[in-house]
């Protein structure tokens, strides 16, 4: 199947999507209440091509299903060899392909959860296995912050859009990141990072980490204790891709998903059921886009990046199914030098034409380390 025929494809699986819910989502239960009837997000706000490929996501493997993915993981010789005596499942995250549509990856905590195994499956079987070192984000860092800052509307959902920045991997540093990020509403900020807090409070994050192994995508949430799994999804430099987390109230299911624009029909999901989900928290830190420092001295790790990276825009998304430009936003230094100014660390709006922001990485090195 050519790239072009699997791109038709995936566009027509998308307005079915559209049509037709996936987990059992039905717009007619995503009605805005009476809150917001009399004033409705602008339609001349609205970002296309976000909105086109949100109906994309695979909702939830069952779990009879599951169990028979993990006996044949346990069953495979390289497999065990990775995971050793010490494992435990961790998650699942399901990636699109051209001829056989969504296919599972299992990861599992080894080493005493030091490391983590991906599993790469297709047709219940594997085809290749992946070992990395866990890391955590959000903790003990510091930031570029630019927050959603608008109670307005009820939010559903968000998004980014961002270029893979050129990078290369400076000796002795260890890594940084630019998440997109989502927390329950009524969430308890200081336990999002606690696996036992969930469902109550949930957070979700998704986005590119630059670190030993070059840029890396990958997600995470309270439930995986702020620790990323790392997609498989090709890209090279300069890629464009499509990041977002959205809640189904139908299902409470959370969907973290990751689509390549630029090579067409890349996308990868990460879904959830978070009992008693239906909105995000706004006007919090938790639900934003972030650059995160992870160094705790200065040693010219900002010299990795050939050009400061960019995100080429935001959008929230709206319980008609639509997202929409940020209307308003908070941005702001955390855990930086005392005085830090934001145009010290970035620079732009996700409100005002053109919608980007750039984050002045010799900047964040400078006035912004981690602790």
């Amino acid at each position: 199947m050519t790239k072009n025929n699997f791109k038709a494809i995936l566009f027509a699986s998308l307005m079915v999507a559209m049509i037709l819910p996936f987990s059992a989502m039905s717009l007619a239960d995503a009605a805005p209440n009476d809150k917001v009837k009399e004033q409705q997000p602008n339609e001349s706000m609205r970002v296309s091509d976000i909105s086109e490929f949100d109906g994309v996501a695979p909702g939830l493997i069952n779990e009879n299903a599951l169990n028979g993915l993990k006996i044949a993981v346990a069953k495979n010789p390289k497999v065990k060899n990775l995971l050793g005596d010490d494992y435990e499942f961790r998650a699942y995250a399901q990636r699109m392909t051209e001829n056989d549509g969504w296919q599972p990856e299992l990861t599992y905590y080894t080493d005493n959860r030091e490391n983590s195994v991906t599993v790469v499956m297709h047709k219940g079987k594997v085809i290749s296995a992946e070992k990395y070192e866990n890391v955590e984000w959000s903790h003990l860092r510091a930031y570029a912050i630019d927050e959603y800052n608008d109670d307005r509307y009820p939010v559903i959902g968000l998004s980014m859009k961002a270029d893979i920045p050129s990078y290369t991997h400076q000796a002795g540093t260890a890594f940084t990141a630019i998440l997109l990020n989502a927390q329950k509403a009524g969430s308890n900020n200081n336990d999002v990072c606690t696996p036992s807090a969930a469902p109550t409070s949930y957070w979700a994050q998704i986005g590119m980490q630059f670190d030993t192994n070059g840029a890396r995508v990958g997600f995470t949430d309270t439930i995986l204790d702020c620790e990323p799994i790392f997609f498989g999804i090709p890209f090279s430099t300069g890629d464009t891709m499509l990041y977002w987390i959205s809640i189904d109230d139908a299902t409470d299911v959370w969907t973290v998903l990751i689509w390549n624009q630029t090579q067409g029909g890349y996308a990868y999901a990460y879904s959830v059921e978070v009992a008693n989900s239906s909105e995000l928290d706004v006007d919090t830190a938790q639900t934003s886009i972030w650059f995160e420092n992870a160094h705790y001295t200065s040693n010219g790790w900002d010299a990795g990046f050939a050009s400061d990276p960019v995100v080429d825009y935001a959008a929230f998304k709206y319980t008609n199914g639509n997202y929409y430009y940020w209307f308003n936003e908070y941005q702001q230094p955390f855990n930086c030098d005392s005085g830090t100014s934001v145009s010290d660390i970035m620079s732009g709006t996700l409100v005002g034409s053109p919608h980007d922001i750039t984050f002045d990485v010799s900047g964040i090195e400078d006035k912004c380390e981690a602790g």
